[in-house]
């Protein structure tokens, strides 16, 4: 992921990319693809929007989305750790909005981590602005409205971060 700056909309942005190696790996564009499509059709202020997705001239695919100015709440955690209830309850209610929209679009996470939870502070009215990203290896229910496609995890390929994982996901 790289910082860089939209041109026409004079904005700083985040460009994700997969390099042209990557790019030959039917199963790793059909995440990309999937991770775009399930995150760009989650509008909320606590899902990261997508504003693009294409693939340059050189072949290398990329995703364009709004630039967070802040830490993943890794980071955070081991920076400015304990937190108060009040700024607990903060970020994990925005985690879990961020969530029961993602549930009722028919989009599970299925990699949620503290990682992949960024909080910024440069909301200027709402501290700890949480936005929830990288919906790589996300499962789209059979009553999801985001379209399906043929990506499909492998037989015996478990997805996820293993310390993060639910113990039925895990079995």
């Amino acid at each position: 992921v790289f910082k860089g700056w939209h041109l026409v909309l004079e904005k700083t942005i985040a460009v994700k990319v997969i390099y042209t190696r990557l790019a030959e790996n039917r199963t790793a564009v059909k995440r990309f693809e999937r991770e775009a499509r399930a995150a760009s059709f989650l509008s909320h202020p606590n899902c990261l929007e997508i504003l693009d997705f294409g693939r340059g001239a050189d072949g290398t695919m990329f995703m364009v989305m709004e630039y967070v100015d802040g830490c993943d709440l890794a980071t955070l955690l081991s920076t400015e750790f304990p937190f108060t209830q009040e700024r607990v309850v903060r970020i994990v209610g925005q985690i879990a909005e961020a969530l029961d929209l993602a549930h009722r679009e028919g989009v599970i996470h299925r990699d949620l981590k503290l990682e992949n939870v960024m909080v910024t502070q440069a909301h200027q009215v709402y501290p700890d602005m949480v936005k929830v990203l990288d919906f790589g290896i996300a499962k789209l229910l059979s009553t999801s409205s985001v379209s399906q496609d043929s990506y499909h995890t492998m037989t015996g390929m478990v997805p996820g971060t293993p310390q993060y994982m639910s113990p039925e996901q895990a079995r």
